[in-house]
């Protein structure tokens, strides 16, 4: 057997840990394509976001899991870009809003609710009246 070969027959053996690493460099190098390729302003964050998702030793979630994660992250998005452009103008009322949700998903983060999710939340939160 050649030295190239061992790498690839330790992943069909599956060896976690090589999984795991290749998973990483993979992963990596698809999300910065994909950010390059769709040539968006802040394309080192979602490759920085994508790499901490890779990093957690957590098994890949089900197909229930994953769209309910997609739904709750573009409902949150949707109703923080609505919040926004209604409140933005009044920034006595939108300040204290975004305080409080702030508030209401760190309580939620340090009462068990998964990272990845309250990660997401809160740039929706932050990141729409940037837009």
């Amino acid at each position: 057997m050649s030295a190239e070969a061992a790498p690839l027959s330790r992943i069909a053996d599956g060896d976690l840990r090589t999984v795991r690493v290749v998973r990483y460099a993979v992963g990596s190098t698809l999300a910065l394509g994909v950010a390059l390729a769709g040539d968006w302003t802040l394309s080192y964050l979602s490759v920085v976001l994508a790499l901490s998702f890779l990093a957690t030793p957590d098994p890949c979630p089900s197909l229930r899991l994953g769209v309910a994660f997609v739904v709750l992250t573009a409902a949150a998005s949707i109703l923080g870009l609505l919040l926004t452009k209604w409140l933005l103008p009044f920034p006595f009322v939108f300040l204290p809003l975004t305080g409080l949700i702030l508030f209401r998903l760190f309580h939620a983060g340090t009462g068990g609710a998964p990272a990845p999710v309250i990660t997401l939340l809160l740039i929706a939160t932050l990141l729409l009246p940037l837009v």
